[in-house]
C-alpha cells in the first residue's frame, strides 16, 4: 500500500508533463466531437427504410444465405456489394425494432467512411502511441461529422427537394441500400488498400495474395467501381514506372494479381443469372438499344462525364472536405502523430483522380442501364476521401512553418474550419428536421423521400412480405 501511495505523485507528475496545451485541446475537441456523433445516433432511430431497402427486408425473411442466393439468381451479380448489403440492410430490418432497422446500417456507413478517411490521412503511423491514440479519437469523430455536412452543406444552400444536392442528401440518410452499395462498399475497400499498402507485410507473396483478394472483392464490389478499378490500378503501377524510371517487380506482381482477379469478379457478377435478368428488364428503358456504335458511346460519355465531375469537384461540399483536412493536419502535427506531406499529396491526388475514372465509367454504365442520381454516390464519396487527404496534406506543410506568416496562415485556417464547424453542425440540424418529418409521415403512410415509397406496387409487395414475418405498423399506402 505504502508503494502504491508513492507510485500516486509520480503518475501525477507524469500526467501533468503529458497533458500539455495541444493535447488538452485535442481531447476537449474530441470530447464535443464525440457528444455531437452521439446525438447522431440518436436521431439515427428515427429513419426509416425506402425503396428497395424494403426489398432487402422482404429477401432477408428467408434468412441471410437464402436471400443473397436469392438476389444473385434474380437481380444482382456483384457477390461482395450483395452479401454486405443482406446483411446490413436486409437482416436489420427482418429482425430488429424499426427504431434500430435502418439505424444499423446508416451508422455502420458513418464508420465504415470515417475509418477510410483517417487512414487516407494518417494512414502511416507516426509518433508516440498514446498521441496516435489521442488523434484518433478526435479524427474519427469529426470525419463522421464531416461526411453528414459534406451532403447536407449543399442541400441546406440549396433546399429545394427536387433539385440534385437535397435527393443526394435525402438518399445517403434515408436509403440504406444506396449508402451501404456506393459509399460503404467502396470506401471499404479503398480503406483496405490503403492499409494493405501502407502496412505491407514482410513476405511480398502475402503482399500479392492480398492485393488479388482485393481485386476479386472490387470485381465483386459493383461494375462500375470494378471496371474503374481495373482501369486505375495498372494506370496507377504505370505512373509509378515512369516516376522512377525503373519496374519493380514486386509492384508489377501485385498489380498483376489485383488486376487478374479483378477481371474474374467483373466476370462473375457481369454473367451471374441475376444480371442477365436484370439487364432484359432494363433493356426497353436504357438509354442505348441492343446495339451501340464506339462512336455513340464517346458522345454519351464525353464531355458530360467529365463535366459532371468537375460540377462534383467545384462545390460546397469539397470546400468542407478541404478545410477539414487542413485543420485535422494541422492538430496532428501539434501532436507530431501526421506522416508525410508528399505522401498523403500522393493519396489524395490518386483518390481524386479515381474518382473521375469512375465518373466516366458511370456515365458510360449509365447508358447501358439506366440513369440515376445516386450513381453519383460512389464517385462523390471516393472525391471526399481524396479532397480530404489532399487538405491534410496542405495542412502538413503549413503545420511545419512555425514563422510568422506560417501561424498567421494557421491562425487563418483555424478560424475558417471554426466557421466550417458551425456551418455543418446547422447543417445536421437540416437533417433531423428532414428525417423526423419523414418519420412522421412514415408512421401513417407512404414517405417518399429522395425515392419512391409505399405508393408504388413493387414497395407494397415487399412492406406485405415483411409484414407477414414480424409485426409491423399499420401504414395506409
Amino acid at each position: 500500500m505504502p508503494e502504491v501511495e508513492s507510485n500516486s505523485p509520480k503518475r501525477r507528475e507524469r500526467l501533468a508533463a503529458w497533458l500539455t496545451p495541444a493535447r488538452i485541446a485535442a481531447l476537449s475537441a474530441a470530447v464535443v466531437a464525440w457528444v455531437v456523433v452521439i446525438g447522431i445516433a440518436i436521431v439515427s432511430t428515427d429513419l426509416r427504410p425506402l425503396a428497395d431497402d424494403y426489398c432487402h427486408g422482404a429477401r432477408a425473411t428467408l434468412g441471410y444465405v437464402g436471400s443473397v442466393a436469392v438476389w444473385f439468381q434474380t437481380w444482382i451479380g456483384d457477390l461482395f456489394q450483395l452479401a454486405i448489403t443482406a446483411l446490413l440492410v436486409g437482416q436489420p430490418l427482418a429482425h430488429l425494432p424499426f427504431a434500430l432497422a435502418s439505424a444499423v446500417p446508416f451508422l455502420a456507413t458513418l464508420g465504415v467512411v470515417a475509418l477510410a478517411a483517417f487512414v487516407a490521412i494518417a494512414g502511416a503511423p507516426v509518433g508516440a502511441r498514446g498521441d496516435r491514440i489521442l488523434f484518433a479519437t478526435l479524427a474519427v469523430p469529426t470525419l463522421i461529422i464531416t461526411w453528414l455536412g459534406y451532403w447536407w452543406i449543399p442541400a441546406a444552400i440549396e433546399p429545394s427537394e427536387s433539385d440534385r444536392p437535397w435527393l443526394l442528401a435525402a438518399g445517403i440518410t434515408d436509403w440504406q441500400t444506396v449508402a451501404v452499395q456506393y459509399a460503404l462498399v467502396p470506401a471499404l475497400l479503398i480503406g483496405a488498400g490503403l492499409i494493405i499498402e501502407f502496412r505491407r507485410p514482410r513476405r511480398r507473396w502475402i503482399t500479392a495474395v492480398l492485393f488479388g483478394l482485393l481485386g476479386l472483392a472490387s470485381g465483386l464490389g459493383g461494375l462500375v467501381f470494378g471496371v474503374a478499378s481495373l482501369v486505375f490500378v495498372p494506370a496507377l503501377f504505370l505512373g509509378r514506372v515512369i516516376h522512377a524510371r525503373a519496374v519493380s517487380t514486386a509492384r508489377l506482381i501485385e498489380t498483376a494479381a489485383f488486376a487478374v482477379f479483378c477481371v474474374v469478379g467483373i466476370t462473375i457478377a457481369y454473367f451471374a443469372p441475376g444480371s442477365l435478368v436484370r439487364n432484359a428488364n432494363l433493356l426497353p428503358i436504357r438509354p442505348f438499344g441492343v446495339d451501340v456504335t464506339p462512336g455513340e458511346l464517346l458522345r454519351w460519355v464525353f464531355p458530360q462525364g467529365v463535366l459532371d465531375w468537375v460540377g462534383m469537384l467545384f462545390g460546397a461540399g469539397t470546400v468542407v472536405a478541404v478545410l477539414v483536412g487542413l485543420s485535422l493536419a494541422l492538430a496532428g502535427t501539434r501532436l507530431r502523430t501526421v506522416g508525410s506531406a508528399s505522401s498523403t499529396a500522393s493519396v489524395g491526388l490518386s483518390l481524386v483522380a479515381f474518382s473521375l475514372i469512375i465518373a466516366v465509367a458511370s456515365r458510360a454504365a449509365d447508358g447501358f442501364s439506366y440513369e440515376g442520381f445516386w450513381h453519383e454516390v460512389v464517385p462523390r464519396s471516393v472525391m471526399f476521401l481524396g479532397m480530404l487527404a489532399l487538405g491534410a496534406a496542405a495542412g502538413v506543410r503549413l503545420g511545419r512553418h512555425p514563422d510568422g506568416a506560417g501561424r498567421l496562415a494557421q491562425i487563418a485556417v483555424l478560424a475558417a474550419g471554426a466557421v466550417v464547424a458551425v456551418t455543418v453542425l446547422g447543417s445536421l440540424l437540416v437533417m433531423q428536421s428532414h428525417i423526423e418529418q419523414r418519420l412522421a409521415q412514415w408512421s401513417v403512410g407512404a414517405a417518399p423521400s429522395s425515392a419512391l415509397d409505399l405508393e408504388t406496387e413493387w414497395v407494397q409487395d415487399c412492406w406485405a412480405t415483411i409484414g407477414d414475418f414480424r409485426p409491423v405498423p399499420d401504414r395506409i399506402p
